[in-house]
């Protein structure tokens, strides 16, 4: 069975039921014309070669004795008031000379349905009125047969656009490309134009470089290091016709470069698109004129403790014509006889919460930037060591299970109210076979590392009551030879950690703590890469889970 014929035996089915049921359908179980998708049918129409478009109406035929069925159709603008009235639109119908359609149909005995072809002006729409959305309200009825009055109408918007051209694939728009560690001779990007609908003719497309594109300060690349075809033809009944642009990277210059390629065609029949453009980023080479230093680098961030600061070196830039800049107002970045330096006015007096900014340096010249962090600690703290250069050397069988958490120790990220807390902890509780047993972790520094003397904890801050009463602290170099530090070193090898009145601050809660807990460990000064941490008995109940936002290894 069809679709069209098995929504025909619904509908008489219906009509049946309803014929039992409700007075309002009493006689309906004789042949009944309806139009199946009443309402608003909506068709978009894409038009490079106008011709007359012709659209199918069709009207369902519904009853028991599926005899011949003679009716009419016709345009009703009342319909159409009575549309915009419940829809809060504002249509108005297309005048009768831009379309044409038989008055009269038939469906003939035995069938359901019959389709009425409404033929669409094109060419005097487009000539009077152009490209658009236009509704034509159609109603049918009959002189002498039912009609099921609530799928007697239609509104027809029929939709003329242009075909559009745009540029295939992701290589279109705002585009950026580092060509840094790249050592191929050169880089090839498909820059295929598309048409939304088989070409009717043979279709120009012109590719070219559009200079206004390039802002203030930017630097367009010279085409000589660049190819592209600069016309391509789309062949009648296709739809994409194929392009290249190939850098030549191995000649490109260094520094940072916009090739600004705009898609056109003379064709007025078709449509540029909005993003049928590329304006690619190209960078090469890196500034290696400048060169990060001064007492605070700690590999690729700068560190600093929470006190102010006047006129710290920071990089070295002889040579090199520089525009400075910072995305933070507490710290001040510029240069001074070729180098840079930065200030920090204030100091840090915010308990719980370091102090983040970039500096950058970019080059005017090839327009190459550079850029450190700037990080500042929080009072009493001193300088932290730079987390970005740990990971996780060893750890016991015990926390295996929380490995996907162990970065979470050292993200530089603790929460500053319970929305934060989610993700912010790691949680060790898989000791229930022996509660004695430490969770033991061993934090790896990095090689280039600089000495510390304090290792601090920072307790679950949402829950601070499953924090270790002891823990033992080691250092290695070589995860071989360790040695234990702290006050019972020679004995005990552990270390008193949290109290109780460090976790609750005096109170009978342990919840939400957000201005920042650390318990400090005393290391002496250190210069060992690798830390080892044994958590033993928490306060939360039978000691078993241990709780941590963070932790650190600083020189206070």
């Amino acid at each position: 069975m069809t679709m069209k014929k098995y929504i025909s035996f619904i509908f008489l089915v219906l009509l049946l039921v309803s014929s039992c049921t409700d007075s309002k359908y009493d006689g309906m179980i004789d042949d009944t014309a309806y139009i199946a998708n009443s309402d608003l049918q909506q068709k978009t129409i894409t038009l490079m070669k106008v011709e007359d478009y012709v659209y199918e109406v069709w009207i369902h035929k519904g009853g028991f004795f599926q005899d011949k069925f003679e009716g009419t159709i016709a345009t009703d603008n009342e319909y159409l008031i009575a549309y915009n009235a419940s829809k809060e639109t504002d249509y108005t119908m297309l005048d009768e000379k831009y379309y044409s359609f038989e008055k009269n149909f038939v469906i003939t005995k035995g069938a359901n349905e019959t389709s009425v072809p409404l033929t669409l002006k094109t060419s005097s729409v487009l000539e009077n009125l152009g490209y658009g959305t236009y509704y034509i309200p159609l109603a049918i009825g009959s002189p002498s047969q039912n009609i099921f009055d609530e799928k007697s109408n239609l509104l027809l918007a029929l939709t003329l656009k242009q075909p559009i051209l745009s540029i295939d694939g992701d290589n279109k728009g705002e585009v950026f490309i580092d060509f840094a560690d790249d050592p191929t001779e050169t880089h090839e990007l498909d820059m295929n134009s598309v048409l939304d609908i088989e070409t009717t003719e043979n279709l120009e497309i012109i590719y070219s470089i559009d200079p206004t594109m390039v802002l203030e300060g930017e630097n367009i690349l010279d085409p000589q290091y660049y190819t592209i075809a600069k016309n391509v033809t789309m062949p009648e009944g296709e739809q994409v016709a194929a392009n290249k642009l190939v850098i030549k990277l191995a000649q490109m210059p260094r520094g940072r470069w916009i090739i600004p390629i705009r898609l056109s065609t003379p064709n007025d029949k078709v449509e540029i698109a909005n993003d049928a453009y590329l304006k690619l980023t190209a960078v090469k080479g890196t500034l290696d004129d400048i060169q990060w230093g001064g007492d605070y680098l700690q590999v690729n961030e700068i560190v600093v403790s929470s006190d102010a600061l006047v006129e710290k070196l920071i990089a070295t830039a002889q040579g090199v014509e520089a525009n400075i800049s910072v995305d933070a107002d507490w710290i001040d970045a510029y240069g001074k006889d070729g180098n840079v330096y930065i200030t920090i006015p204030q100091a840090n007096t915010i308990g719980n919460l370091e102090r983040v900014a970039t500096v950058t340096i970019l080059d005017k010249g090839t327009q190459l930037e550079k850029s450190i962090m700037v990080r500042q600690g929080m009072p009493g703290y001193g300088i932290g060591l730079n987390k970005s250069l740990w990971s996780i050397a060893d750890f016991s069988s015990n926390t295996a299970n929380k490995q996907a958490h162990f970065t979470r120790l050292f993200d530089n990220f603790w929460p500053a109210n319970k929305a934060q807390s989610t993700n912010s902890y790691i949680e060790l509780t898989d000791r229930a076979s022996n509660p004695s047993d430490p969770y033991i972790l061993t934090f790896d520094l990095g090689e280039e590392h600089i000495g510390y003397n304090s290792f601090g904890i920072m307790p679950r801050l949402q829950w601070t009551e499953p924090s270790a009463k002891r823990v033992k602290i080691e250092v290695s170099d070589d995860l071989t030879n360790w040695t234990v530090l702290g006050p019972n070193a020679a004995t005990t090898g552990t270390w008193d950690a949290f109290t109780r009145e460090e976790l609750n601050g005096g109170t009978t809660s342990y919840d939400d703590k957000y201005y920042g807990i650390v318990h400090w460990f005393d290391l002496g000064d250190q210069n060992k890469r690798y830390i080892r941490l044994h958590s033993y008995e928490s306060y939360r109940t039978t000691g078993q889970n241990i709780c941590m936002d963070e932790v650190f290894v600083n020189k206070r």
